[in-house]
Order: C-alpha cells, then structure tokens, then sequence
C-alpha cells in the first residue's frame, strides 16, 4: 500500500529577512480514482542557522506562522551545543495523517521522504520537533492522556531516528547525505 504513497515538500514564496522559510508538506495516496490526500505537515527552514543569534530571529519570526512561532520560541539551541551543529534548522511543527490511514505506515514513509528531501535538496539540514499530541477543536484530554500520547510520540520519533536534545523535550535529527 504504502508503494502508491507520494510525498510533496514546498517551500513557500515568502523569505523572511531573517532566514525564516515556510515549508508545506502534503501526503498523498494514489489508488483506481486517482490521489487522495491523506495528511499534511508543516514548519519552517531556518537558513545558514547560527545558534548565536536564535533569539534574535526568533523575535523577529513573522508570528503569521503562530503555532510555529512558539515552536522555535521555546526551542533552546545549546541543547544541540554537545553534537557541534551549524546548519539549516528545519522546525517541523506538524505531521499528521488522516485516521483511516494511521497505523499503516504512511508516516513513517513519510518522514523517511521528508528526510530524503532535506539529504538531497536543502543539505546540511537539522530537523527539530517537540513530540506533542494534535488537539482538534473542543476535544478536551486529561494530563494523563496528554502524557501518554507524548511518551507514544516520543517513541514513534525515536523509531525515525531522532534523538533526544539532551534536558528537554525537542528531538532532532540530522539529514546526513545519502
């Protein structure tokens, strides 16, 4: 199934003066009538990252990209200090795959192509995430459920070959080349 599986990664047009990227991904599948998308993920591409200067960006970010935004504004480059990166930070916020299509490996490709993308398109690439359940409309979720869908999402990314930024929540990983 996963074979007729196709990842699209697209950069918006905006630049940000400082760096800043938009980047959409969308996830489809392809059968008899045709492609359906079946999820969709979003971020932002720091360029030429220097960990010297990450607030100062982070202040200046565009705060039309709100949920990313606080992403990058909690993010704490010297977490990364001990692994010597200076490169492109790509700070995925979401990936998330419609219900029916969840449990059947499609993100996992997914992340695999989004990963490939960055090793031939954008090298040098760092990609950051904070594992945190996605919370649609009303849903309210106890402290536990929250926790317990954390700890699943953390597991899921080590799975994809992230590690852990050491005292902190995000994972990271390097698109080394191919």
């Amino acid at each position: 199934m996963v074979d007729n599986c196709h990842v699209t990664v697209a950069f918006s047009n905006d630049q940000y003066n400082n760096g800043f990227r938009n980047v959409n991904i969308t996830i489809s599948y392809f059968d008899n009538d045709g492609q359906i998308d079946i999820g969709t993920g979003e971020g932002i591409l720091i360029s030429g990252y220097d960990p010297a200067n990450h607030q100062d960006a982070i202040e200046q970010s565009d705060n039309d990209v709100q949920d990313t935004y606080e992403l990058c504004k909690g993010f704490d480059p010297t977490c990364l200090s001990e692994y010597n990166i200076t490169a492109n930070l790509f700070l995925l916020n979401t990936v998330e795959i419609t219900p029916t299509f969840r449990g059947k490996g499609y993100g996992k490709f997914a992340m695999k192509e989004i990963i490939k993308f960055f090793q031939e398109v954008v090298l040098g690439t760092v990609i950051i995430i904070k594992p945190h359940p996605i919370v649609r409309g009303n849903t309210k979720q106890t402290t536990t459920e929250i926790n317990l869908g954390i700890k699943k999402l953390q597991s899921y990314w080590k799975q994809c070959g992230f590690k852990r930024c050491k005292n902190t929540q995000y994972f990271f990983r390097e698109c080394d080349l191919l």
